[in-house]
């Protein structure tokens, strides 16, 4: 296997190579959002623990202007290996990413959700995709998704929160 990555990305470390399998879905898209999906790309290509604010900051905000128009199903699945991936590396943005992952679940009827509930459904979800595809998410977003999700209880209880209010409020 890793001779065929070797061929494919050339003399990239196995690290890179597995991200950019990861992420070569967004090599997918044309026009605005293709060049947007590699901006983004490119700095969750630099991201690490010891990254700056001012880079978190960047990235979140090339992530922000990121859109893609699909059903909850598919923006869930876009957004997980990109929500993942970086909250691995800053878990202090839980509260300004996992709406990614939570707003989903709960658009697809799961609204009466509890914060356990929550965590399950998104493990259960990295289980059946990496099924699929053994690259789905980099190893960092899986290690996340393991060790650092059912720690940030009260980050999507917060979501949780959000999405019951805004429905509430129709």
């Amino acid at each position: 296997m890793f001779s065929f990555l070797k061929k494919l990305f050339g003399s990239r470390s196995r690290k890179n190579a597995d991200f950019e399998l990861t992420f070569s879905y967004f090599t997918k898209f044309n026009g605005e959002v293709g060049q947007q999906a590699q901006v983004v790309s490119q700095l969750l290509s630099k991201l690490s623990k010891n990254s700056s604010e001012e880079f978190t900051k960047r990235l979140l905000g090339e992530l922000g202007k990121l859109r893609i128009a699909s059903n909850t199903n598919s923006v869930f699945f876009f957004y997980f290996p990109i929500v993942s991936h970086i909250l691995y590396f800053k878990p202090e943005c839980g509260g300004t990413l996992l709406h990614h992952l939570v707003g989903p679940i709960f658009a697809n009827g799961d609204g009466d959700e509890e914060t356990p509930d929550m965590i399950r459904k998104i493990q259960n979800s990295m289980n059946f995709k990496l099924k699929e595809n053994p690259n789905f998410l980099t190893k960092e977003g899986q290690l996340w998704v393991k060790d650092i999700l059912p720690t940030m209880v009260d980050d999507i209880q917060n979501e949780i929160d959000v999405c019951k209010k805004e429905l509430d409020e129709m």
